[in-house]
């Protein structure tokens, strides 16, 4: 496979495309309460009061307590937020490992928990810091994909060893499987088809309507457990493939880019590669150790304990850096 460009969504500056408010979603438990304030408040910041906005949390189990704080940091911007009740015993029975706890699942169900009048939300894991203004994330055209998303910058494709004619990271930097979706083959998907990390995507919520994406994905997670890695991101891609968007890998800087030794190990050409890791327009703090983590060395974590500054947690910034607490 040729290297081809990550960058099919330009910035778009001025007007939102849609009349309809900005919207935007994330989820998270108590546990990652605080970095899912981060993610709001820099939002709203990158948007900034020209735009109307509306903000929404799946509910994966958050105190009243961490509730209210996370209302009041986002109250300092003038945004309200809405809270949304999934059915967690729906989703009880299915895997997760390490950090990764049963909310990553909760962005499935978004379609059938947003109100009837939004059509299309930003999804943004609890993970991340935006930077760059989301108006032109939203300026986006997704009328007819499933989503816009970026392309994961560690395991890029579907089979990097049918995709490329050279070995990327992923290959050589463990024993496993460099296949994000192994039986791929099975569900009738090309290896050379891309695969997209699910932390950062513009949904269009009326196509997940009414092709009942949420029940499908569940399904589809239920009917080949033996083969999910990724959790949810399993299903989303199955779901949505050859009908998502690629977006410019600047809207979704995971930490992987971090652990590619140079870019001819990556599917990004040379100016990518350094664009994404030096230029993010959303910083995902994707991989352990988190930024709250002692020993984290993330090159961006400083801008997160910039953005705590404007929560209503900013009384726990020494202490977090300190890595005395290690709670989100």
């Amino acid at each position: 496979m040729s290297r081809q460009s990550a960058a099919s969504c330009e910035p778009h500056l001025g007007e939102p495309i849609s009349s309809e408010p900005i919207s935007i979603v994330t989820a998270c438990d108590e546990n990652y309460v605080r970095a899912a304030a981060v993610a709001l408040v820099s939002a709203a910041a990158s948007v900034g009061s020209r735009h109307e906005l509306n903000l929404y949390v799946l509910d994966g189990g958050v105190s009243d307590g961490s509730k209210a704080k996370l209302e009041k940091s986002c109250a300092r911007f003038g945004r309200t937020v809405r809270w949304l009740t999934p059915d967690l015993h729906a989703i009880r029975d299915l895997p997760v490992s390490h950090h990764v706890s049963q909310s990553t699942y909760l962005r499935i169900l978004l379609a059938e928990l947003l109100p009837a009048k939004v059509s299309r939300v930003i999804y943004l894991d609890a993970d991340v810091v935006v930077v760059r203004n989301l108006a032109e994330l939203w300026a986006t055209p997704v009328e007819d994909v499933y989503c816009g998303a970026v392309q994961d910058a560690f395991l890029p494709v579907l089979d990097p060893a049918v995709a490329f004619d050279h070995p990327l990271q992923c290959q050589v930097a463990s024993n496993q499987d460099s296949r994000p979706i192994a039986n791929y083959p099975e569900l009738g998907l090309s290896g050379e088809m891309p695969y997209f990390n699910a932390g950062i995507m513009l949904v269009n919520v009326a196509r997940w309507r009414r092709e009942r994406v949420a029940a499908r994905a569940l399904d589809c997670l239920r009917t080949n457990a033996r083969h999910v890695r990724y959790w949810d991101q399993y299903a989303l891609n199955v779901l949505c493939a050859g009908q998502w968007k690629k977006l410019d890998a600047r809207w979704n800087q995971s930490s992987d880019v971090f652990q590619l030794p140079s870019w001819q190990r990556s599917h990004y050409n040379v100016g990518e590669f350094w664009q994404v890791r030096r230029d993010p327009w959303i910083v995902h703090f994707n991989n352990l150790p988190k930024p709250w983590d002692k020993d984290c060395v993330h090159p961006f974590r400083g801008l997160f304990f910039q953005h705590v500054e404007q929560t209503a947690w900013a009384d726990r910034q020494q202490e977090s850096q300190a890595g005395l607490s290690r709670a989100a």
